[in-house]
């Protein structure tokens, strides 16, 4: 029992050699199976089933030559256009792609000129900041207003102090 246990072992790994396979073939094929092993009983009765098996001539699939052949003309039809647009598409876009590479569009228009084109952006860039910063100036007035109430605050911190000092006071 060990052995056929290690054999099953191998078997189910795909370790068996050809030879080894067929002693667990004759295993299974004799009366001596032990209970253990009757669950694997059907898995090797199968290979022996096939072996009976013959085929006759209209299971035989016979494949069209001609349909496989136009299958690949068509398939290298596909890839050859398939690479010539390639080709198509590269050369159109190197070919456009040759002008100058600094520019900028403003208000539709094509500028080449770098240095106008930055000192267009800096105007912009600077109405901006300047919006921003006028937007920002409420704000500023609000922080003034909590810095000045602060005091305030304090105020209520010390007469809360005092209640709490008089309290003390009173209880005594």
């Amino acid at each position: 029992m060990e052995s056929i246990n290690e054999l099953l072992n191998k078997y189910f790994d795909g370790e068996t050699s050809l030879s080894e396979e067929k002693e667990l073939k004759q295993y299974f094929k004799s009366n001596r199976v032990e209970a253990a092993h009757e669950m694997y009983r059907p898995l090797f009765e199968v290979f022996e089933d096939e072996n009976k098996e013959t085929y006759r001539r209209d299971n035989v699939i016979f494949i069209d030559n001609n349909k496989h052949n136009s299958k690949r003309k068509w398939l290298q039809i596909i890839s050859i256009s398939g690479i010539a647009a390639t080709f198509l598409l590269a050369f159109w876009f190197f070919q456009f792609n040759t002008e100058t590479a600094d520019y900028a569009v403003i208000n539709g228009k094509r500028i080449n000129d770098t240095e106008y084109a930055q000192q267009y952006a800096q105007l912009k860039m600077d109405k901006v900041n300047n919006l921003l910063e006028r937007s920002l100036k409420p704000m500023q007035s609000i922080t003034k207003v909590k810095e000045s109430l602060e005091p305030v605050n304090k105020l209520s911190e010390v007469k809360n102090n005092i209640d709490n000092i008089e309290n003390k006071l009173n209880f005594k």
